[in-house]
């Protein structure tokens, strides 16, 4: 199965939250490693999604790393909708479905990434580049098996591709551990 690692930036913390940045990863879960293959990409925020005060405060508190891509130029910005399509086209192998089996998004909650980037499919009317029985929670994983050592940050917290990165290698020691 092909694995992805999916981490969202959003001004909401509700399925319905507005998304500024989508960061995915390509994990092999047999080989335990990432493949190497990277997604992200800056949302121009707009009309698309919800927005949260405590969630606009929140981003005010965070590092000016983790600010920067409010302040990308707007060559590195996308709309929503033609960002979810490069991201389908990212998944797919542009356009032509490399991997017959069906993508495995993993997300760093129940009720976040995954579900907030379903429900910006539905409201651009695209469809979702995966099955909702592919979808998969990152963080009962993490928080389900004892002894897991708090992972390495990589880079910038709250930049969605390093948090992405971040928790993907997680999940690959977790598997590493599960299936010795």
């Amino acid at each position: 199965m092909n694995h992805i690692m999916l981490d969202l930036e959003t001004f909401d913390s509700s399925p319905t939250a507005m998304i500024v940045s989508i960061g995915a990863v390509k994990m092999d879960l047999e080989r335990f490693k990432l493949t190497g293959e990277e997604f992200y990409q800056i949302v121009r925020p707009g009309l698309y999604g919800t927005i949260g005060p405590d969630t606009v405060l929140w981003w005010l508190q965070q590092s000016v790393e983790a600010q920067k891509m409010f302040r990308a130029p707007a060559e590195k910005m996308m709309e929503l909708p033609e960002a979810l399509n490069k991201f389908s086209l990212w998944i797919t192998g542009e356009g032509v479905q490399t991997n017959p089996d069906p993508p495995a998004i993993w997300g760093n909650g129940a009720t976040f990434d995954n579900v907030i980037l379903r429900h910006a499919y539905q409201l651009c009317c695209i469809p979702a580049p995966w099955s909702y029985r592919h979808g998969f929670c990152y963080r009962t994983m993490y928080r389900n098996f004892p002894g897991n050592k708090p992972y390495e940050k990589q880079g910038v917290q709250h930049n969605a591709l390093d948090d992405a990165k971040s928790q993907a290698l997680a999940l690959i020691n977790i598997m590493r551990r599960l299936k010795k």
